[in-house]
C-alpha cells in the first residue's frame, strides 16, 4: 500500500492567527492613538494596528522565503 502524504494546512493557519491576535492586541494594548485623531479607540487606529499584526505574522511565519526572494532579487538587480 501506497502511504500519502497529506499536508496539514490547520497548524500553520492557526500559527498565523495566533500571531496575528497576539501581535495586534499587543500594539492596542501599549496605548496605541490613531495617527489621524489622537484618540484611542478610533477604527482607524484599531485598523492600524489589525495591518501591523498581520504584516508581523506573515514576517514571522514566511521570513525564509520572503528574505530568499529579496536577497534573489537583490542579486539580480545588483547584476544589472
Amino acid at each position: 500500500m501506497k502511504e500519502h502524504k497529506h499536508h496539514h494546512l490547520l497548524p500553520g493557519v492557526l500559527r498565523f492567527l495566533g500571531l496575528w491576535a497576539g501581535l495586534s492586541g499587543g500594539y492596542l494594548t501599549m496605548g496605541s492613538t490613531c495617527p489621524c485623531c489622537g484618540r484611542p479607540g478610533c477604527p482607524v487606529g484599531l485598523s492600524l494596528a489589525v495591518l501591523l499584526g498581520a504584516f508581523g505574522s506573515a514576517l514571522l511565519n514566511f521570513r525564509r522565503k520572503i528574505f530568499s526572494l529579496l536577497c534573489k532579487g537583490l542579486k539580480d538587480w545588483v547584476r544589472i
